[in-house]
């Protein structure tokens, strides 16, 4: 009997413990405590201080990066040159011709982030056959083509000694459609049934004035040596889409713009759509309209200068016109794209050789 009675009264205790343990539990789930910490002064100062380090080492991860970018690209560039003096001699002694090519440009041109018209081109002749020095730069506007690292070039003339056989040129585009003045070109939008022309500002036509006049001064720097190549490019989209990169310490779905968006933004200041509303046919029909005003002024200069500038049509080339499934974003198409575009110039440069 005794031994049960002690057996009962360590039964009764465990029990009450589990269940002071079990209110315990509810309680804590029920009211939990929250630490409440007061702002103050120093704590936000320690906080910027640390963001700042924050900036500033990831400042030096990015320096170091663009630093390796070019001693990468400049040494692409050296390689390239040599192969075209070993090309170009042996295309010499074999007897066959060898072609030069000058271009400069923007990111149609050269595009870090994918295969533009240079690059086809290289591969369409083969390095055995033809030299590209593209001196071409992402997001370069025509008024700054006229440099003087691209006269040093057109003087100096390839490193094989030979002359230029022509000079490419993708200007324009930056000064157009770029979001330098984009939005100047666009009368605000006032829900009237109008037609694109309308919405386009006597801005823009100065504008084109002042590019042909850049495309005429090149025109004579060149001279009747050799002669200039341009494009008119291809039909943009307005679609707010941009060059992004995917931060691995931010959230997923948060995508940065390094380039862009361009056009979409003004758009949406001038009134033809709010944030968060789909492109309007008539903001990409405006889009349409400004590149085939662009495309008639190098027309005029090709009509003009016909033994010194040559238009290579490539508008229109992508089809379905302003499909998605074809552009990047809203200024560059996709490397397979590119490779359809670099054709009509292909074709161009061929029937001139």
């Amino acid at each position: 009997m005794a031994t049960k009675k002690v057996l009962a009264r360590k039964n009764n205790k465990s029990g009450a413990k589990k269940t002071s343990a079990k209110k315990r539990v509810r309680v804590s789930a029920k009211s939990p405590r929250r630490e409440t910490v007061a702002v103050t002064a120093p704590l936000l100062l320690r906080a910027a201080r640390q963001a700042e380090v924050a900036w500033r080492r990831a400042g030096q991860l990015y320096v170091e990066k663009a630093t390796e970018f070019e001693v990468a690209r400049i040494a692409q560039l050296e390689a390239e040159r040599e192969l075209a003096v070993f090309y170009a001699q042996e295309a010499k002694r074999e007897q066959r011709p060898f072609q030069n090519f000058l271009a400069q440009g923007d990111s149609w041109f050269s595009y870090a982030c994918g295969f533009a018209l240079i690059g086809w081109l290289q591969a369409r002749f083969g390095s055995q056959n033809a030299y590209f020095d593209n001196i071409a730069v992402s997001g370069r506007t025509l008024r700054q083509m006229l440099s003087r690292q691209f006269k040093d070039k057109l003087a100096a003339g390839p490193p094989n000694g030979q002359p230029w056989t022509a000079i490419l040129i993708s200007g324009g585009g930056n000064d157009i459609c770029g979001d330098y003045r984009f939005r100047d070109w666009l009368k605000p939008y006032d829900g009237t049934d109008h037609p694109p022309d309308w919405y386009v500002t006597s801005a823009f036509d100065r504008e084109a004035e002042i590019l042909q006049g850049i495309y005429e001064e090149m025109i004579h720097l060149v001279g009747r040596t050799s002669r200039v190549f341009a494009h008119d490019y291809d039909f943009a989209i307005p679609d707010g889409r941009c060059v992004t990169g995917r931060s691995p310490r931010l959230e997923r779905s948060l995508h940065l713009c390094f380039a862009g968006p361009w056009m979409w933004p003004a758009f949406e200041e001038r009134g033809f759509h709010k944030p968060g509303e789909p492109i309007s046919q008539l903001s990409k029909d405006i889009v349409t309209t400004i590149l085939k005003r662009f495309a008639d002024m190098l027309a005029g200069l090709e009509q003009r200068y016909p033994n010194q500038f040559a238009l290579v049509r490539t508008q229109g080339t992508l089809k379905p016109i302003q499909d998605v499934n074809l552009w990047d974003n809203e200024l560059h198409p996709y490397d397979s794209s590119f490779r359809v575009l670099a054709q009509p110039f292909y074709e161009k440069l061929r029937a001139f050789l």
